[in-house]
Order: C-alpha cells, then sequence, then structure tokens
C-alpha cells in the first residue's frame, strides 16, 4: 500500500499509521505528504525521511496540486487537509481518495476537525463515533467504508472524550485501509467499542505507551 496524505495540521492520523505499519509488519509504506501550509505534518513527516511538498497558496495551484499527486504514485490519497478538494484533485488518477471523520456520518457532516464532537455535546447525542469513507464532490457523502461507535458521558472531561475518539478513529481508518486493499490478518471483536465491519487486526499491539509515543512525537 503506497498511502499520501494531504494534510494541514498535527498530522495525528499519519504519526498513527506510521507507527502502525511497524507495529503490525504491514506491505505498506507513507510515500509522502502534501500540504496547503508548514504544519506539524510536515514537520514530522521531513523527521522520517518523507518527501514533502507544501502549496501556498492552495487555490490556485491545482495544475501543480495535481501533478505532485501523480508524481507519488500512491494506491490511497487521505485527504486530512483543511480544504474542500476540487474535482481536479481527487479524480487526478487511479488512487483511492479516503478521508477519516470524527463523528458517525451523515451526522454532523461538512464540519472540520473536533467540532463535530462540541455539535455532538450540544446536542446531547449518546452515541458518538467515526467514520472512514471515500472521497465525492459531495462533501463527507463518498460511500462509507468502515465506522466506530461508543456510548458518551458528556460529565466527563472534553480531552478525555477528544483523546478516546481520536484513538477510535484511527483505527477506523487503518481497518477501512485494509478493507479497500482486501487484506485481512484476522477478525478481532473489542467488547468495549462497536468497530463495524470487525477489525481486521489485532488492535491489542495498540498499547498505552503506543498512544503516548504518538501523542509525543
Amino acid at each position: 500500500m503506497r498511502i499520501l496524505f494531504l494534510a494541514s495540521g498535527n498530522g495525528g492520523t499519519m504519526k498513527f499509521v506510521h507507527h502502525a505499519i511497524k507495529e503490525l509488519n504491514l506491505d505498506a509504506e507513507i510515500v509522502g505528504v502534501i500540504s496547503d501550509r508548514e504544519c506539524g505534518s510536515i514537520e514530522y513527516a521531513r523527521n522520517n525521511g518523507m518527501q514533502v511538498r507544501t502549496f501556498t497558496p492552495w487555490r490556485e495551484r491545482t495544475e501543480e496540486i495535481v501533478d505532485a499527486i501523480k508524481s507519488f504514485n500512491p494506491d490511497y490519497v487521505v485527504t486530512n487537509i483543511f480544504k474542500i478538494l476540487p474535482k481536479e484533485i481527487f479524480s487526478c488518477c487511479d488512487a483511492q481518495f479516503i478521508n477519516l471523520h470524527y463523528s458517525l456520518l451523515p451526522a454532523f457532516g461538512g464540519v472540520i476537525g473536533f467540532k463535530t464532537l462540541e455539535m455532538a455535546k450540544e446536542a446531547n447525542s449518546q452515541i458518538i463515533g467515526a467514520t472512514c469513507h471515500y472521497v465525492t464532490e459531495e462533501v463527507d457523502g463518498g460511500k462509507i467504508i468502515s465506522q466506530a461507535a461508543i456510548p458518551v458521558d458528556w460529565n466527563e472531561k472534553f480531552d478525555i472524550i477528544g483523546d478516546r475518539i481520536f484513538r477510535i478513529a484511527c483505527q477506523v481508518f487503518l481497518n477501512a485501509l485494509l478493507i479497500i486493499d482486501k487484506k485481512q490478518l484476522g477478525v478481532y471483536k473489542n467488547s468495549d467499542v462497536l468497530f463495524s465491519p470487525q477489525l481486521r487486526y489485532d488492535n491489542a499491539v495498540f498499547t498505552e505507551s503506543f498512544w503516548t509515543d504518538i501523542k509525543n512525537c
């Protein structure tokens, strides 16, 4: 699996994938990171020997971005970027374009980052989760690949809930990659989280020290 990230933020999902590839001995690699700004994703990529490209301003450089994506020859392009992508970008090659969303779509579609969690709290949602889906012209409207859900107690600290959702979302994303790449390392059940489809890998390898490393890197 050749994975390319389009990124704007700190790169939490990318860092997770980079570490998970090693933990699970996956036949996969992050081939590069394309960003619309200098950010944590770019810094981490540079520090770990990945190729990076930054395009600022983003809107005026679509042709260059398309050429850059093609040059990486990716199998999967992850659109964790704070931009609505024009069709020229997400249809520029044979790669699968996928996105990760911190809600149970279609709930709170079109919202970036953990704003979804704030909206869920305002609505007093009793179940929260994460969704990985294909990218289409309809924002957050592509076919769902993988989801996970948990009950929530809003009396808990928001940061704790957010960290839980981040971890779940990362695992949903990795599950989606294995699903669309038709890879299966086994079928695993998790008593605390409802993953659908069930996980195709053993998430027991993601220990507390693993998540601490992700947070600190």
